[in-house]
């Protein structure tokens, strides 16, 4: 497959799969525009590839009160060159847009993906198109789809011009192919069933931790506001000494949701 805009990594910080989600949609519909696309976990990270990378959409989430997602938090650190290791022309081979998810609710509305932003450009990265900010309390994916339908006619002008501009249309999206297996429910289980083996490849970042995750037993259930404060922010207390986890300071708890 030919692919004349040449290449474009969409990378992502994504806590809950949003943001993975769009990430995913926009590899989709960049390779439809010609463009050699993939989507990349930031989990992933490395420096050299980053230095390598020509041409990147980053897809970053602002997690609580302005921090980055756990899959992120390298990266972030990384760029931001705290420590002033890196050179102002370290990124000066990436051309890069960013769109951030965000919600007001918080103090630090999209601290992260205005952190990215302005972090990329100063080490020597060029932006190509506007920031986008999203938000959650509002209408995040309508911010999604606003900010996307300005982006792929940009990018077409800049690196694929003699595409037709009829492609940009963001109508037509292709459903992805989503692996499956259908299994007879017959109320009585299979006993004998071998459950499918899955690969790294098969699990997206938002659902891997489905695979690792523990039980782990709630001893401690407390409202700590007062009835006359509105909202709520509970004290919960997990017993994991048999679960095989360990606790270190400043750790976060994920909690998966299970269907009935």
């Amino acid at each position: 497959q030919s692919f004349p805009a040449g290449e474009l990594v969409i990378f992502f910080g994504s806590q809950t799969g949003t943001a993975e989600g769009f990430a995913q949609q926009l590899a989709s519909e960049a390779k439809k525009h010609g463009f050699d696309a993939r989507a990349a976990d930031l989990e992933d990270f490395e420096e050299s590839e980053m230095a390598e990378t020509s041409r990147a959409l980053f897809m970053m989430a602002t997690y609580g009160e302005g921090e980055p997602t756990d899959n992120a938090a390298s990266f972030m650190k990384w760029v931001q060159n705290g420590e002033g290791e890196l050179s102002a022309d370290t990124l000066s081979g990436m051309q890069y847009a960013v769109f951030g998810l965000g919600n007001t609710q918080y103090e630090h509305f999209n601290a992260i993906g205005k952190m990215t932003d302005e972090s990329l450009e100063k080490l020597g990265a060029r932006r190509i198109f506007k920031l986008g900010l999203g938000d959650d309390d509002q209408a995040l994916d309508e911010d999604f789809e606003k900010w996307r339908e300005e982006l792929w006619p940009e990018l077409l002008r800049l690196f694929n011009p003699d595409a037709a501009t009829a492609d940009s249309s963001a109508d037509a999206v292709e459903v992805p192919d989503i692996a499956y297996d259908a299994v007879p429910c017959d109320g009585k289980g299979d006993a004998d069933k071998t459950p499918r083996a899955f690969t790294s490849t098969d699990i997206n970042g938002s659902t891997k931790h489905y695979f690792s995750a523990v039980d782990a037993k709630v001893v401690v259930n407390r409202e700590l506001r007062t009835t006359k404060d509105p909202g709520s922010t509970r004290h919960i207390e997990l017993d994991i000494h048999d679960a095989g986890v360990e606790y270190l300071t400043a750790d976060n708890c994920a909690v998966l949701p299970e269907n009935d």
